[in-house]
């Protein structure tokens, strides 16, 4: 890039009116005095965990090359994923229970869609370790959803949405999802885990239409696998993806001046859960028109560190009902916070402090360096080469314009 184009006339003009469309989104009165008395009474306080009983957390992350390199209408796709299992030690910080468990995964996808599609499919089936249909058939999104409760398992396979094989930004976010839930499937079904940490929303994209994509099955393959196990399945997104955050901090710090139960606090770890469909009667505006909690799901907000922006966090509803929900709303409270505490102690590492550490951890063995990328990338034509292959035919766009 040229660094002169932020000094031209347009793009300044394009600059201010950018920064006042920003503006005017900000101020919107999104949270009025009957709702901010709404949600201010809904916070909820916990206290900072020094300690914690013995629990094991297991972290997903997952990466890759999207593609790694193309040949004629061909195209390559990496994905990378891990999932890294760490358990509390005599009060004393978490240690790593197992060697982290690894998959990749290589998706040969040519421009044919005839013959792309049963590639993709085939992808899926490896790092999820079983077949489509059981996916599918293991999963509660059928039940979950009217529309596709009619529809037989093959219907369902049939109208699974796979773009084309140029279409790497669709490939990337599907792969890699896929990539990582398959990671969660594995770490599950190696061994107990107390709680599976998801760096992602528990979002359900086309739950409304007609079609569906693999990975919103698989999403709620492992919410039920993990819910069988007694395994709390707790995505973070960093993101909340909501307007209004300034405003409900605010009524937190408010809430913790006023409650001198929670001085100690000091605003710095509070939780709350959004309203729930057709169980709670109070609304949240800053989540008019958008889907959250999603379908299935339980919905927060929550704050581990004064230094950490506010996380949003997603659970399965089912596992809500059945390990968080009383019979009295202290009750329900009282086990929520014991959640949110153990999650709080799991982001004490100071690498991230703040934010649960095994996801951390995945992040940081999932994630490919240039050096790696080559390396893969080489070795794969290399392969090609030995079978009669010309090298010749095959390309990185990127680094052969001179793209980085």
């Amino acid at each position: 890039m040229r660094f002169d184009h932020h000094l031209s006339r347009a793009f300044q003009q394009q600059l201010q009116a950018t920064a006042q469309k920003m503006r005017d989104w900000d101020a919107q009165a999104l949270i009025d005095e009957h709702a901010a008395q709404d949600i201010a009474t809904r916070i909820q306080f916990f206290d900072h965990a020094p300690g914690a009983p013995p629990l094991s957390f297991t972290g997903v992350d997952g990466s890759g090359e999207y593609p790694l390199l193309t040949y004629a209408d061909a195209f390559v796709y990496l994905t990378t994923a891990h999932a890294a299992t760490y358990t509390t030690h005599l009060n004393a910080g978490l240690k790593e229970h197992t060697a982290p468990q690894s998959l990749v995964n290589l998706a040969w996808l040519p421009g044919s869609q005839d013959v792309a599609r049963p590639e993709v499919l085939a992808a899926f089936e490896a790092m999820t370790g079983e077949s489509i249909t059981d996916t599918i058939e293991g999963s509660d999104y059928r039940l979950m959803n009217p529309r596709h409760a009619r529809l037989s398992t093959q219907d369902l396979v049939d109208g699974l949405v796979i773009p084309p094989a140029s279409d790497s930004g669709n490939h990337a976010i599907q792969l890699r999802t896929v990539g990582e839930l398959g990671a969660a499937r594995r770490a599950l079904a190696g061994g107990h885990t107390d709680y599976l940490l998801y760096d992602s929303t528990l979002a359900l994209p086309l739950f409304r239409s007609a079609s569906s994509l693999f990975l919103e099955h698989l999403k709620r393959r492992v919410c039920v696998q993990a819910r069988e196990q007694g395994a709390a399945f707790v995505a973070l997104s960093k993101s909340p993806g909501l307007p209004g955050m300034d405003d409900i901090e605010r009524l937190a710090l408010n809430r913790a001046r006023a409650d001198v139960d929670a001085q100690a606090s000091v605003a710095e770890h509070w939780f709350l859960r959004l309203p729930i469909p057709d169980v709670d009667d109070w609304s949240f505006p800053p989540a008019d028109g958008r889907t959250v909690p999603p379908p299935g799901a339980v919905s927060y907000l929550v704050r581990f560190h004064r230094n950490t922006g506010v996380l949003r966090i997603d659970l399965d509803r089912t596992y809500w009902q059945t390990h968080l929900h009383a019979d009295t709303d202290a009750q329900t409270r009282a086990r929520e916070r014991r959640l949110f505490e153990h999650l709080d102690y799991a982001g004490h590492d100071q690498r991230a402090y703040g934010y649960p550490y095994p996801i951390k951890a995945a992040h940081d063995h999932a994630s490919l360096t240039g050096t790696e990328r080559h390396a893969f990338r080489s070795q794969l034509i290399d392969a090609a080469v030995k079978t009669g292959m010309n090298r010749n035919l095959f390309r990185n766009a990127s680094g052969l314009t001179g793209h980085r």
